[in-house]
Protein backbone atom coordinates (compact mmCIF):
# COMPACT_ATOMS: atom_id res chain seq x y z
CA UNK A 1 0.00 0.00 0.00
CA UNK A 2 2.91 2.30 0.74
CA UNK A 3 4.15 2.20 -2.86
CA UNK A 4 0.78 3.33 -4.19
CA UNK A 5 0.46 6.16 -1.67
CA UNK A 6 4.06 7.25 -2.32
CA UNK A 7 3.33 7.40 -6.05
CA UNK A 8 0.20 9.52 -5.48
CA UNK A 9 2.04 11.88 -3.09
CA UNK A 10 4.55 12.69 -5.83
CA UNK A 11 1.73 14.47 -7.70
CA UNK A 12 -0.61 15.83 -5.05
CA UNK A 13 -1.22 16.26 -1.32
CA UNK A 14 -4.95 15.69 -1.92
CA UNK A 15 -6.30 12.45 -0.41
CA UNK A 16 -7.10 10.56 -3.59
CA UNK A 17 -8.11 7.14 -2.26
CA UNK A 18 -9.14 5.77 1.09
CA UNK A 19 -6.67 3.07 2.12
CA UNK A 20 -9.51 0.88 3.39
CA UNK A 21 -10.97 0.76 -0.14
CA UNK A 22 -7.70 -0.39 -1.76
CA UNK A 23 -6.98 -4.10 -2.08
CA UNK A 24 -3.74 -5.66 -3.27
CA UNK A 25 -4.04 -8.80 -5.41
CA UNK A 26 -0.61 -10.14 -6.33
CA UNK A 27 1.30 -7.10 -7.65
CA UNK A 28 -1.85 -5.18 -8.58
CA UNK A 29 -3.71 -2.54 -6.55
CA UNK A 30 -7.49 -2.29 -6.93
CA UNK A 31 -10.08 0.20 -5.72
CA UNK A 32 -12.61 -2.25 -4.30
CA UNK A 33 -16.12 -1.26 -3.14
CA UNK A 34 -17.12 -2.60 0.32
CA UNK A 35 -19.84 -4.82 -1.18
CA UNK A 36 -17.28 -6.52 -3.43
CA UNK A 37 -14.89 -7.09 -0.51
CA UNK A 38 -17.74 -8.61 1.53
CA UNK A 39 -18.67 -10.90 -1.37
CA UNK A 40 -15.05 -12.05 -1.76
CA UNK A 41 -14.90 -12.89 1.97
CA UNK A 42 -18.16 -14.83 1.72
CA UNK A 43 -16.96 -16.84 -1.30
CA UNK A 44 -13.73 -17.68 0.46
CA UNK A 45 -11.44 -17.69 -2.58
CA UNK A 46 -8.68 -15.24 -3.36
CA UNK A 47 -9.87 -12.92 -6.16
CA UNK A 48 -8.08 -12.62 -9.48
CA UNK A 49 -9.46 -9.13 -10.12
CA UNK A 50 -11.02 -7.02 -7.38
CA UNK A 51 -12.56 -3.79 -8.70
CA UNK A 52 -10.97 -0.88 -10.54
CA UNK A 53 -7.26 -1.29 -11.30
CA UNK A 54 -5.16 1.54 -9.87
CA UNK A 55 -1.69 0.30 -10.71
CA UNK A 56 0.82 -2.53 -10.87
CA UNK A 57 4.00 -2.84 -8.81
CA UNK A 58 7.18 -2.75 -10.87
CA UNK A 59 10.24 -3.01 -8.68
CA UNK A 60 10.24 -0.14 -6.20
CA UNK A 61 7.52 1.87 -7.93
CA UNK A 62 4.05 1.67 -9.44
CA UNK A 63 2.97 1.64 -13.06
CA UNK A 64 -0.32 3.55 -12.81
CA UNK A 65 -3.49 2.68 -14.65
CA UNK A 66 -5.25 5.25 -16.80
CA UNK A 67 -7.97 5.35 -14.14
CA UNK A 68 -5.45 6.44 -11.49
CA UNK A 69 -4.05 9.09 -13.83
CA UNK A 70 -7.59 10.38 -14.47
CA UNK A 71 -8.17 10.51 -10.70
CA UNK A 72 -4.99 12.57 -10.35
CA UNK A 73 -6.21 14.96 -13.07
CA UNK A 74 -9.39 15.54 -11.04
CA UNK A 75 -7.28 16.50 -8.01
CA UNK A 76 -4.87 19.41 -7.66
CA UNK A 77 -1.96 17.45 -9.16
CA UNK A 78 1.02 19.10 -10.81
CA UNK A 79 0.46 19.22 -14.56
CA UNK A 80 1.44 20.74 -17.86
CA UNK A 81 -0.78 21.33 -20.87
CA UNK A 82 0.71 20.82 -24.33
CA UNK A 83 -0.36 22.03 -27.78
CA UNK A 84 -1.97 19.83 -30.48
CA UNK A 85 1.28 18.84 -32.18
CA UNK A 86 2.89 17.78 -28.91
CA UNK A 87 -0.30 15.94 -27.96
CA UNK A 88 0.09 13.57 -30.91
CA UNK A 89 3.83 13.21 -30.41
CA UNK A 90 3.32 12.38 -26.72
CA UNK A 91 0.81 9.65 -27.60
CA UNK A 92 3.44 8.26 -30.00
CA UNK A 93 5.96 8.12 -27.13
CA UNK A 94 7.89 11.33 -27.82
CA UNK A 95 8.59 13.63 -24.85
CA UNK A 96 7.14 17.17 -24.90
CA UNK A 97 9.54 19.99 -25.75
CA UNK A 98 9.68 23.28 -23.86
CA UNK A 99 8.13 25.19 -26.77
CA UNK A 100 5.06 22.90 -26.83
CA UNK A 101 3.98 23.60 -23.24
CA UNK A 102 1.16 26.14 -23.24
CA UNK A 103 0.26 26.06 -19.53
CA UNK A 104 1.66 24.85 -16.18
CA UNK A 105 -0.41 24.18 -13.07
CA UNK A 106 0.78 23.38 -9.56
CA UNK A 107 4.22 24.95 -10.12
CA UNK A 108 6.14 21.82 -11.22
CA UNK A 109 9.87 22.05 -10.50
CA UNK A 110 12.79 20.18 -12.11
CA UNK A 111 12.99 16.61 -10.82
CA UNK A 112 9.28 16.35 -9.95
CA UNK A 113 6.71 14.12 -11.61
CA UNK A 114 4.03 15.92 -13.61
CA UNK A 115 0.92 14.92 -15.54
CA UNK A 116 0.85 15.75 -19.25
CA UNK A 117 -2.54 16.95 -20.48
CA UNK A 118 -3.96 18.12 -23.78
CA UNK A 119 -5.95 21.37 -24.09
CA UNK A 120 -9.17 19.50 -23.25
CA UNK A 121 -7.57 18.49 -19.90
CA UNK A 122 -7.36 14.81 -20.87
CA UNK A 123 -4.39 12.93 -19.47
CA UNK A 124 -1.83 11.83 -22.07
CA UNK A 125 0.69 10.44 -19.61
CA UNK A 126 3.23 11.56 -17.04
CA UNK A 127 6.92 12.22 -16.76
CA UNK A 128 9.68 13.92 -14.81
CA UNK A 129 10.38 17.61 -15.33
CA UNK A 130 13.87 18.28 -16.65
CA UNK A 131 15.99 21.41 -16.34
CA UNK A 132 14.60 24.27 -18.46
CA UNK A 133 17.70 26.44 -18.64
CA UNK A 134 19.02 26.80 -22.18
CA UNK A 135 17.63 23.50 -23.42
CA UNK A 136 16.08 22.88 -26.78
CA UNK A 137 15.49 19.18 -26.04
CA UNK A 138 12.71 17.55 -24.04
CA UNK A 139 11.60 19.42 -20.96
CA UNK A 140 9.70 16.41 -19.64
CA UNK A 141 11.23 12.95 -19.61
CA UNK A 142 8.28 10.73 -20.49
CA UNK A 143 7.68 7.76 -18.16
CA UNK A 144 4.30 6.64 -19.46
CA UNK A 145 1.89 7.69 -22.21
CA UNK A 146 -1.52 6.46 -23.34
CA UNK A 147 -0.10 5.04 -26.58
CA UNK A 148 2.05 2.55 -24.65
CA UNK A 149 -0.62 -0.16 -24.72
CA UNK A 150 -1.04 0.06 -28.49
CA UNK A 151 2.70 -0.14 -29.08
CA UNK A 152 2.97 -3.22 -26.85
CA UNK A 153 -0.01 -4.88 -28.59
CA UNK A 154 1.52 -4.29 -32.01
CA UNK A 155 4.67 -6.15 -30.93
CA UNK A 156 2.79 -9.17 -29.52
CA UNK A 157 0.22 -9.63 -32.29
CA UNK A 158 -0.08 -13.29 -33.23
CA UNK A 159 0.95 -14.33 -36.73
CA UNK A 160 -1.25 -16.72 -38.72
CA UNK A 161 -0.19 -20.30 -38.18
CA UNK A 162 1.03 -22.22 -41.23
CA UNK A 163 -0.94 -25.36 -40.42
CA UNK A 164 -4.24 -23.46 -40.52
CA UNK A 165 -3.73 -22.52 -44.18
CA UNK A 166 -3.82 -26.12 -45.39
Amino acid sequence: MDKLLTFIRQFTTHKLVDVTDVQKVGREYYLTPPAMRALARRIGHRPIIAGTLLGIEQGDSIKPSLTLLDMLVASNAKRVVVNEKAEWLTICGRPPMFSSIVEKEGDPKPGELVLILNKQKECLGYGKVGDEKGRKGPIIHLYYDIGDFLRRERNTRARPMAHRRR
